[in-house]
């Protein structure tokens, strides 16, 4: 299987690379309004989302989008085989960060967020702390968005093979996960196991599965 994995990343990141950037830009702003369509978005109080990188769906009118209308933004930052969600209040407080992708500032060493984030490393520990999504949230009104390379119709989702996202899920399967990508990138069947987690609708330019 995980042969199988690589070959269709391959080919997934290829069809997504070939779309010209004027059509990602229009495609983007179709899957922004489809993903208002989805009540679950369209009512949740938080959005963990994510920063675009290449060729993927462009997410900055989406964070935009999801400020104008007072939600809280969460952005993932990765460290070693962590990924935890730091609240963004302004596109600026993006940097680049874990191959080459914009990620919030600060780093950390302990695991986050079981109870609390001990932080270490950066400025200010307190309000860094108070910006990290923690377990004591309510997940009922939280989405998250999930990039990947291939996604099918039912849900399944084919990532960059680092294991994040799948990780991430399976502490928090409450959290309502939506998948975004490009028609293109439209699989008839993706190869998974266990550990991989369905998305409840997946959203590109053309419709919402």
């Amino acid at each position: 299987m995980r042969e199988e994995k690589r070959a269709l990343r391959r080919k997934l990141k290829g069809i997504r690379d070939s779309i010209p950037e004027s059509l990602r830009k229009s495609y983007s702003e179709n899957i922004l309004l489809n993903l208002d369509k989805i009540s679950e978005y369209r009512n949740a109080e938080r959005v963990l989302l994510f920063a675009d990188n290449g060729s993927e769906v462009h997410t900055d009118d989406i964070f935009l989008s999801c400020i104008n209308r007072g939600r809280s933004v969460y952005y993932p930052k990765v460290a070693g085989e962590k990924m935890r969600f730091f609240k963004v209040s302004r596109l600026n407080d993006l940097h680049s960060g874990y191959k080459a992708i914009r990620e919030p500032a600060g780093t950390w060493d302990t695991v986050f967020p079981e109870k609390t984030a001990d932080m270490t490393d950066i400025s200010d520990n307190t309000e860094i702390e108070k910006k990290v999504l923690t377990v004591s949230d309510k997940l009922s009104g939280t989405v998250i968005i999930c990039p990947g390379l291939g996604f099918t119709k039912s849900g399944e989702r084919i990532g960059y093979g680092g294991g994040y996202y799948d990780r991430f899920l399976s502490r928090y399967p409450g959290i309502y996960r939506i998948g975004i990508c490009f028609s293109v990138q439209l699989c008839d069947s993706i190869p998974t196991d266990e550990k991989d987690h369905r998305m409840n609708k997946v959203v590109t330019e053309c419709s919402i599965y």
